[in-house]
């Protein structure tokens, strides 16, 4: 999966590990993302995430403006 800034990834939550640490799938590829937004996100919920850095990759949620910061965790 070729990434890029500003670029929208839409997935969907497969797993909640704890009420910050989610698994979203992506077409298949999955990441365990830290939800760092006051948003409460749930399983089944689709989303919609902005990548705003790439090295460490991070994203924010699409729609919420400064509220919605999600990182990927290895």
């Amino acid at each position: 999966m070729k990434l890029q800034l500003g670029q929208i990834l839409r997935g969907k939550v497969i797993e909640k590990l704890s009420e910050s640490a989610l698994i979203v799938s992506f077409d298949g590829t999955l990441l365990r993302v830290e939800n760092q937004s006051r948003v409460r996100i749930e399983v089944g919920e689709s989303v919609s995430l902005e990548i705003v850095e790439i090295d460490p990759l991070r994203f924010r949620l699409s729609g919420f403006g400064s509220l919605g910061h999600l990182a990927r965790t290895v």
